[in-house]
Order: structure tokens, then sequence, then C-alpha cells
């Protein structure tokens, strides 16, 4: 819903390292993850108090480092420091938003890291998994 903005920005700015492309068809979301060299998640304040995006969970099947502005008591922040696969940021903190993506673009070493981290992560989310909580779960209610 803020894509008209990001578009006005982007062009104010003059901004030529940036594409806005159209909403992707989902069987071509794998593409555009391939792409990227990073992945974005924010929330504002309030929400990442009560929420962790789906999408967070697709970009780190894709190997992809995570850039993600949240509060710092949020699930997203907890994540990202758990697996140590990007950071997570203050939505007031841009000079440390732009240190951590120069960072990341001239240490492929940390880049590579953080990509490895994000895919090793990815597996303890599998729907296997979400399976296998659920039954413990389910059998720990019938079995009380």
């Amino acid at each position: 819903d803020r894509r008209k903005w990001l578009d006005i920005e982007i062009r104010k700015r003059g901004l030529k390292n940036c594409l806005l492309l159209p909403l992707q068809p989902v069987e071509d979301m794998c593409y555009s993850f391939a792409s990227a060299d990073l992945a974005m998640v924010t929330l504002g304040t309030t929400a990442s108090e009560l929420s962790l995006p789906s999408k967070t969970f697709n970009f780190m099947s894709a190997g992809l480092p995570l850039l993600c502005i949240a509060a710092a008591d949020s699930e997203l922040n907890k994540l990202v420091t758990k697996y140590n696969n990007g950071r997570c940021f203050a939505p007031n903190k841009l000079d440390h938003i732009v240190s951590f993506i120069n960072n990341l673009a001239h240490d492929a070493d940390l880049h590579e890291q953080y990509k490895a981290n994000s895919l090793k992560a990815s597996l303890d989310f599998t729907p296997r998994n979400a399976e296998i909580i659920a039954e413990l779960l389910c059998g720990s209610l019938v079995n009380n």
C-alpha cells in the first residue's frame, strides 16, 4: 500500500538503482528472490509486536540475508538475532541501515555468511515441522 509513495520518493531523489516491478505472479517469485542480494522486511512498531510476516520465511528459504525494520523487542528481531541471518533496526536508525547495506555490499564473506545462515534457518520452518508441532500440541491437549 506504500508503493505509490515509494515510486514518488525514487523519482524525487533521482535514484537510478531502484526498479519497482508490478505485482508478480506467485509462480515467478522464485526468479525475483534469486535475483536479490538482500530481502527487506518492514513492520510498524505496533505491528512488529504482534506479527511475523510470512514473507520472512520465504526469503530465508531463498537464502537471502534479511534487513528488517521493526521494534527491538519484536519477534522479527529475535528471529534475526537467533539465526544471525541479517540485522534488524528501529525505523529511525537510517544511518545504521545505510551502513549495514554498505557493509554487505563490500564484504562478500559477511554476505555469504548471512545467506548460508538464512538457508540453514529455513530448515527449522518447514511444513513438516509445523505438522510435528501441531501433532505434539494436539496430542498433549488430548492426553491432559
